[in-house]
């Protein structure tokens, strides 16, 4: 699995009840976050999660490289420091007996 793949509601539903959950109930949360700083925001996103990992196998560029890369991606989509990027993550609640 890819790193932040597993966004889908359906696909982690349906993995749920394959592991015998039940009583499945998924709630959408969003937020807007200011962000002060891309260049250290882009590092933890490169360096601290398994994407470095990929970055590493591949080889033809350094992280560094990516994460330079990554913070220039974040200006243009949101603008210059300080910005605010929306943000949301999935919370789910099943049971098991």
């Amino acid at each position: 699995m890819v790193p932040f793949s597993y966004h889908a509601i359906d696909s982690i539903k349906e993995s749920l009840i394959a592991a015998g959950f039940t009583d499945i109930l998924a709630a959408v949360i969003r937020r807007n976050q200011q962000v002060s700083d891309f260049t250290a925001l882009s590092r933890g996103v490169v360096f601290g999660n398994p994407v470095i990992d990929q970055i590493l196998q591949r080889g033809s560029t350094s992280p560094e490289e990516v994460r330079a890369a990554v913070a220039d991606a974040f200006r243009r989509e949101f603008g210059s420091e300080p910005a605010t990027m929306p943000l949301q993550a999935i919370i789910f609640e099943a049971r098991k007996d």
